[in-house]
């Protein structure tokens, strides 16, 4: 008789793959996605304010608490890229700039003119804002929120990508497999037609 061997599924090996590259990869894009708004709420929201600050006052207030932030996660120095080194990467360049934003305007007195604080004003939203081509933006290397895990979560992702194309790779053997034997000859069933 002729057999049918319908395709079954993974195998245990495919599955157990399948499995651990979605555990991995639910965990890196939650740990991406908490790590943002973590770094909006405690610091990127306080840049934001301080560059849209009417008064000095507020511009330091602003500051003093997105530096607080930068000192306690220690986003004091390094670099967020993984493969190169490129200055819009540089965090250590991107706190000094900021902390040095804050100086500038801590050193002035209430005796300071309107117009001398109206250009620190000035001159601390050209300092922290890029125009881009979506407008205006506050100036934060990217991959900043994940400071200083970059390369773990880079190599983990990486790794579970290759793991779910290594899953899909042997899921197509087998199933190529699978065709080649669809059908299933044996002595049986020729006896049948003598």
């Amino acid at each position: 008789m002729l057999k049918n061997n319908r395709y079954k599924g993974l195998n245990s090996v495919s599955f157990v793959l399948l499995i651990l590259s979605a555990i991995c990869l639910a965990w890196w894009s939650a740990y991406r996605v908490a790590a943002v708004k973590d770094f909006y709420i405690g610091c990127g929201q306080y840049l934001k304010s301080a560059t849209e600050a009417k008064t000095v006052e507020a511009a330091t207030e602003q500051l003093e608490k997105a530096v607080a932030y930068m000192e306690e996660k220690g986003l004091i120095k390094g670099h967020t890229s993984i493969l190169r080194k490129a200055r819009n990467e540089n965090v250590g360049l991107w706190y000094t700039g900021v902390k040095e934003s804050l100086k500038s305007l801590k050193k002035l007195t209430p005796g300071t003119t309107e117009d001398r604080r109206s250009k620190m004003l000035i001159k601390l939203r050209k300092n922290l804002i890029r125009n881009t081509w979506i407008g205006d933006r506050v100036i934060i290397p990217s991959g900043i929120s994940v400071f200083p895990y970059n390369k773990f979560l880079a190599y983990e992702a990486l790794i579970s990508l290759i793991i779910l194309i290594i899953c899909i790779i042997i899921q197509r053997r087998e199933d190529e497999g699978q065709e080649d034997n669809k059908y299933d000859f044996t002595d049986e069933a020729f006896s049948s037609c003598e």
